[in-house]
């Protein structure tokens, strides 16, 4: 998936760090310790340096990434109407929830803006969740939802766009 960048392991490697995190990572908000603990064993971690491609505008995936450290802009754009939008994904911010559901490309350009760690959630790692740990991947499946609630209900305040990320 990253094979040009550091492939830092599996999160669970990194759990004294993420602990200290969790209060900024939404997707961890119904999480007990423990539920974290094993969520970590599903996400694998990346090292990215400074303007590396994240993602880039109509490729498939269906995946989702979390930001550990760093900072990550996500560029909407629009040429039909002209429009053009940046938006800023700091620590403990997720992109491509909808991917990781549909498996469909709905992020636009993501590029990090300084060095930057990240953990993917990908699709087998979220069904092997939910299959060893159902209570788990249910609660995660439902902070998913949340965030992707919370997302379209602002949508309509970046005018011109309904383009979701």
């Amino acid at each position: 998936m990253y094979c040009d960048i550091e492939n830092l392991g599996t999160a669970d490697r990194y759990l004294d760090e993420i602990h200290e995190l969790a209060s900024d990572i939404p997707l961890f908000d119904d999480l007990t310790q423990q539920e974290v603990e094993l969520l970590c064993r599903h996400l694998d971690c990346y090292g990215a340096p400074r303007n590396y491609p994240l993602l880039k505008d109509a490729s498939e995936r269906n995946f989702l990434l979390l930001i550990l450290t760093g900072w990550v802009e996500v560029r909407h754009t629009c040429p039909e109407k002209n429009f053009g939008h940046r938006t800023e994904i700091m620590t403990g911010g997720t992109i491509g929830e909808l991917s990781l559901i549909d498996g469909l490309p709905d992020v636009p350009d993501c590029i990090t803006s300084v060095p930057t760690d990240f953990a993917v959630l990908t699709q087998e790692g979220l069904n092997r969740l939910l299959e060893n740990a159902p209570r788990v991947g249910n609660k995660v499946l439902l902070a998913l939802l949340k965030q992707m609630s919370r997302r379209m209900r602002g949508a309509h305040h970046v005018a011109g766009t309904s383009r979701l990320y």
